[in-house]
C-alpha cells in the first residue's frame, strides 16, 4: 500500500485524477471501516491519500451570506467556533462526539463522507441545508446534502473528486437549533437514534421556520417534510406537540438491527423531536 501526504490541494487533486485512493485526514474511522471489510471477505485496500497537511482545506469561514466549513475541520474546532445559534445542533453534537482525543482529530467532512446511518453530522447539517463542494482537477461543483447521501456508506463523489468544503446559508438571528441522540451507554455512544431541528419562531410564537431530521434508522438520514409542513405557521404549545405522531415517520424506513428494534426507534425519535421543539421553542421566545 502506497501512502501520500501532499501539501496542496493542487497536488492532491493530481494523485486523484491517476488512481483510486482512500482519501483520509484524521483517519479515525479508517482501521474500523478496513476491518469491517476484511471481515466479509471485501478487499477495499486502495492507497492512502492523506490530506492533514493541506493548509488551505482548514477552518471555518464567513463568507458574507454563507458559512464555509473546510474539508480540515475537526469536531473541536466545530466545538469552539463562535457560531450563530442555528448551528448549536452542530455544536451538541460536536461536544457528544466520541472522546476527546477522537474530536481532536475526527473532522466533520469525513463523518459525512463515511456516509454512516449513525452519523451525527448528517442530522444536523440536514437541518441547516448544507452543501457539499466537490473540487476536482475539471472544476468544483456543489450538492445539497440529501442529493450527495445517496445510501449506506455510500455517496455521489466521483473517484478524483474530494469534499473540499460544507456550505451553509446563513439563516435569521433568532433562529436556533438543537440535536439529542441515544444509545446503549452515556459516553462513546454509537447511536441507536438521533433527531435535530432548527426552529425559527417569529411574532406570537408562530413557527416561521421549522427543520427536522431523524437518523441512525435508515441506510440514509431523513428530513421530515410533512411534519414540518404540519407545523409551520402554527404556535408551539402543547396541542402542537401532539401533531408530532406516528404517520409522520411514514416515510423513513425505521430498521430492526442488532442496535435496535423498528418500534423502539420510532417511539424514541418522536419523543426527541418532542423534547427538542419545546426546548428550541422556549430559547426562542426568551
Amino acid at each position: 500500500m502506497a501512502y501520500f501526504r501532499p501539501e496542496t490541494l493542487a497536488e492532491s487533486l493530481r494523485l486523484l485524477a491517476q488512481r483510486p485512493l482512500t482519501i483520509v485526514s484524521g483517519a479515525t474511522s479508517l482501521y474500523a471501516r478496513q476491518a469491517k471489510h476484511n471481515s466479509w471477505g471485501e478487499t477495499r485496500l486502495h492507497d492512502l491519500l492523506d490530506i492533514s497537511g493541506v493548509g488551505e482545506l482548514r477552518g471555518i469561514a464567513d463568507y458574507g451570506d454563507q458559512f464555509r466549513i473546510g474539508a480540515l475541520t475537526t469536531w473541536s474546532d466545530v466545538g469552539r467556533a463562535r457560531l450563530p445559534g442555528y448551528f448549536d445542533g452542530l455544536k451538541a453534537a460536536a461536544d457528544q462526539m466520541g472522546s476527546i482525543q477522537i474530536r481532536n482529530r475526527a473532522t466533520l467532512v469525513g463523518n459525512v463522507c463515511d456516509a454512516l446511518p449513525t452519523s451525527d453530522a448528517i442530522v444536523t447539517l440536514l437541518c441547516l441545508d448544507a452543501t457539499v463542494e466537490l473540487t476536482s482537477q475539471i472544476g468544483k461543483r456543489t450538492l445539497p446534502l440529501n442529493k450527495f447521501l445517496l445510501d449506506q456508506e455510500l455517496t455521489a463523489k466521483r473517484s478524483d473528486e474530494l469534499v473540499s468544503a460544507l456550505l451553509v446559508d446563513k439563516l435569521s438571528a433568532t433562529t436556533r437549533g438543537g440535536f439529542r441522540k441515544t444509545g446503549a451507554r452515556r459516553g462513546f455512544v454509537v447511536s441507536t437514534a438521533t433527531a435535530a431541528a432548527v426552529v425559527e419562531v417569529g411574532n406570537g410564537g408562530l413557527l416561521v421556520d421549522v427543520r427536522i431530521a431523524i437518523g441512525a434508522s435508515s441506510p440514509v438520514a431523513n428530513r421530515l417534510h410533512k411534519l414540518e409542513s404540519a407545523l409551520k405557521g402554527n404556535r408551539l404549545g402543547s396541542f402542537l406537540l401532539t401533531q408530532v405522531s406516528d404517520p409522520f415517520l411514514d416515510g423513513p424506513y425505521l430498521a430492526d438491527d442488532i442496535g435496535a428494534d423498528a418500534a423502539y426507534r420510532r417511539a424514541v425519535s418522536l419523543e426527541m423531536t418532542c423534547r427538542l421543539l419545546t426546548e428550541l421553542g422556549t430559547k426562542t421566545t426568551s
